[in-house]
């Protein structure tokens, strides 16, 4: 079986970038002669298009950034290929990247590193990124030079790195094309995936929703699609069939999706303007031999204008995705470490949790758990400046409001860490621990620390000053209402045992009731 799971991060960033003018040498000079899948990239060739222009490359730039390392604007080059699956299931995979500066090996992959996907290894002077991949093998991201980044398995890498001529396939390098107004192009080369895909194709599953897919790995020789982004888009796929009779069945298959996909469109396109679903139904497969090719005219202004829009919204929900996800990652990560500091309490000469807020003789609330926790969380420097028996809006106290911890944001929130306030708030309700937390150690837990929710990323429109003594309310008959973001799709959370994970909107209210108290006595649903 072949896994992709880390290949699927790792690409999703990856696709958005590009490769070099000379695309044949790249792919001569480090491609192998059994890759059987090789994509190629160029941006400039999409962020100077015109017809491109509402596509939100500045979102982009930072969405690649916090993956890569470096912006999108920043990066010459690159080419990825794949190659059969190894003994572990996972396939052999490589890349160049080239960048227009000097970017230290450190830098790279931040993202990956922060969780410790990648680790820094080597020496000073020869340091290198190395993760694992399912099955046990482990890729590498090595610099070949002061610009020019190699990565992939392992043993793929260091076969990069060695002074022998690679040796390359004369028809994939044949197959790929050096045209400058190409800014994307992928080629299926199926002698080096046959093996692979046939038993897939024939599983009865696949079968039984696309008549002809049993025979399409041994009917095809190669497929290539290639994207021109200016002066409009248009598109090109070409499959090339083993023999005549292998057309035949790429002819039958390829015509039976396009029916299909038009379709689909005529029955739910009703979003799409009258021009756009007329001018679809004009793309029809042509058969030139052993050839099947699917294609867009250049010259076709109204399906450019198509795939401009296409491609525009494509990257806006591309880049609003992996935004999201790597907010998640650091709320999960941030929460993570409280609740370390939180442990560090509990074990404590009193064993107790940090008080929700610290209060004066007469119970006045004066400091959020948030000022509580610092010195936990290394910023014990930041707590000795507190008057601890003043409330977080004394004079002094509130001119400390502005040091917020990063610890205490996301990426996405810089408008709120501006004025000092943070999303990370107990849960405060009938049943909930939050109230009486300075109270409660880990045996008053009686739900089972795994079960119960400890701190929760509240929605933007309640985020409280990180030094006040204010959480959140959460009605338990409705507690959606209280932790749901609208223009979020789920929220974050800590559980007791340190743990930290995000609960999607839909179906898992009573889950969320039952974990919000920790002495109910209720089954968390699974």
């Amino acid at each position: 079986m072949i896994r992709y799971s880390l290949g699927g991060t790792m690409l999703g960033w990856l696709l958005l970038v590009s490769a070099a003018s000379a695309q044949q040498d790249l792919v001569k000079k480090y491609v192998p002669e059994d890759a059987g899948l090789v994509m190629v990239f160029r941006p400039s060739s999409m962020i100077d298009s015109e017809a491109l222009a509402k596509v939100p490359w500045d979102r982009l730039d930072t969405t690649i950034e916090s993956g890569l390392g470096e912006k999108l604007s920043n990066v010459a080059s690159m080419v990825m290929y794949a190659g059969p699956v190894e003994a572990d299931g996972f396939p052999r995979f490589g890349g160049v990247i080239q960048l227009k500066r000097a970017v230290p090996i450190a830098k790279m992959f931040p993202r990956l590193q922060e969780i410790q996907t990648l680790e820094l290894l080597g020496t000073k002077n020869q340091q290198y990124l190395s993760g694992k991949l399912p099955g046990g093998s482990r890729w590498e991201v090595h610099l070949l030079d002061e610009t020019t980044l190699v990565l992939g398995t392992s043993k793929v890498v260091a076969e990069m790195l060695d002074d022998k001529p690679n040796v390359a396939n004369p028809r994939i390098v044949e197959l790929i094309s050096d045209d400058p107004k190409l800014a994307m192009q992928s080629l299926l080369w199926m002698p080096s995936l046959r093996r692979v895909l046939v038993p897939l194709a024939e599983d009865p599953r696949m079968t039984r929703v696309i008549p002809g897919i049993a025979d399409f790995p041994e009917s095809l020789e190669w497929a290539r699609f290639q994207l021109v982004a200016a002066p409009r888009p248009s598109l090109n796929l070409t499959l090339q069939a083993v023999d005549a009779n292998g057309a035949t069945e790429l002819m039958e298959l390829v015509d039976h999706f396009t029916a299909a996909a038009k379709l689909s469109l005529a029955m739910n396109g009703g979003t799409l303007p009258e021009k756009y679903l007329e001018s679809i139904q004009h793309i029809n497969p042509k058969q030139d031999g052993l050839q099947i090719v699917l294609a867009t005219s250049p010259e076709d202004k109204v399906t450019g204008e198509m795939l401009a829009q296409g491609i525009s919204q494509f990257a806006a929900q591309a880049a609003e995705k992996a935004s999201f996800e790597t907010r998640r990652a650091a709320a999960t990560k941030n929460l993570k470490k409280m609740m370390l500091a939180f442990h560090t309490l509990a074990a404590g000469e009193e064993q107790k949790f940090p008080p929700q807020a610290t209060r004066d003789a007469d119970g006045k609330p004066l400091l959020s758990w948030r000022v509580h926790v610092l010195p936990y969380v290394g910023q014990q420097q930041l707590y000795d400046q507190f008057h601890l028996d003043e409330p977080w809006n004394s004079p002094h106290n509130v001119k400390l409001v502005e040091k917020m911890p990063d610890l205490y944001t996301i990426p996405g929130d810089e408008d709120l860490a501006a004025d000092g306030k943070t999303r990370f708030q107990v849960p405060l309700g009938k049943g909930m621990p939050g109230e009486n937390l300075g109270k409660l150690g880990f045996i008053d837990l009686t739900d089972g620390t795994s079960n119960t929710i400890a701190i929760v990323e509240a929605p933007r429109s309640k985020a409280v000053v990180w030094t006040s003594p204010e959480d959140l309310p959460v009605k338990l008959d409705d507690p959606m209402q209280s932790l749901i973001d609208p223009e979020e799709p789920c929220f974050c959370y800590s559980r007791f045992d340190g743990s930290a994970g995000f609960f999607p909107v839909e179906g898992n209210v009573v889950k969320v009731q039952t974990m919000l108290t920790h002495q109910g006595g209720e089954v968390v649903p699974q």
